[in-house]
């Protein structure tokens, strides 16, 4: 499973300094005498010539450091993943990607990872994206069934603090690996959804995975 990630826009920089270089260009043309012609002129005469004023950094807001604060604007992790119309009721794990860019995902089939990159259940925007194997060699795992649940099925993703973000199924989609559409799972300006993906359809055994995968969309449900 593939995760792409956008690399951000970077700001051209100096290779003497490292400092971007629209401000560098702004800094030292202000602190360096406009003509040299007239610079000389006044050093001849006796008089200092005059300079341009240093740039002046603008004032920088200050925010509390205060760690209670910071704690409380943290959007709080997953925990638990269940689906009562499927019997789903599983632990989660936060999970980053692996050095090959896939997506890291437990190994075991009976957990499922919050890929904490993106958004976390129950956020006001964004995608929050759990994923988990299909299968291990001890068995099939509750993301097996995933292709069967219901639209308008329930979801509910319990969080570190106690709460529980309820979500109901949009969409279930299954689709060639070849041809998921990631990018659209990573576009945060279609609002906040849950998004379950696992493995689907034949196992190849040359390649040794699944054909497709199976992803499920969940809308929020307003408490």
């Amino acid at each position: 499973m593939m995760v792409a990630l956008l690399a951000g826009c970077a700001t051209t920089t100096s290779e003497r300094s490292g400092v971007p270089s629209a401000i560098e260009r702004a800094a030292t043309s202000s602190l360096m005498p406009h003509d040299s012609g007239d610079a000389a002129a006044g050093t001849d005469s006796g008089e200092i010539p005059s300079v341009g004023a240093p740039v002046v950094a603008p004032r920088t807001p200050v925010y509390t450091a205060d760690l209670d604060y910071l704690a409380e604007q943290r959007d709080q992790e997953p925990v638990r993943l269940t689906v009562p119309e499927l019997g789903i009721d599983m632990d989660v794990t936060d999970v980053g990607l692996l050095r090959d860019g896939t997506l890291e995902i437990p190994e075991t089939a009976t957990v499922a990872g919050w890929y904490r990159a993106m958004a976390a259940p129950g956020a006001d925007d964004g995608i929050a994206l759990l994923a988990a194997h299909v299968d291990s060699p001890t068995g099939l795992g509750p993301f097996a069934a995933l292709k069967d649940v219901s639209e308008g099925a329930e979801v509910d993703v319990g969080l570190e603090d106690g709460a529980t973000a309820r979500y109901r199924v949009a969409a279930v989609e299954q689709t060639s690996k070849d041809t998921v559409d990631f990018e659209r799972i990573l576009d945060g300006s279609l609002g906040h959804h849950l998004v379950l993906v696992t493995c689907g359809g034949e196992f190849n055994w040359n390649t040794r995975h699944y054909d497709d995968n199976v992803i499920v969309w969940a809308e929020r449900i307003n408490d």
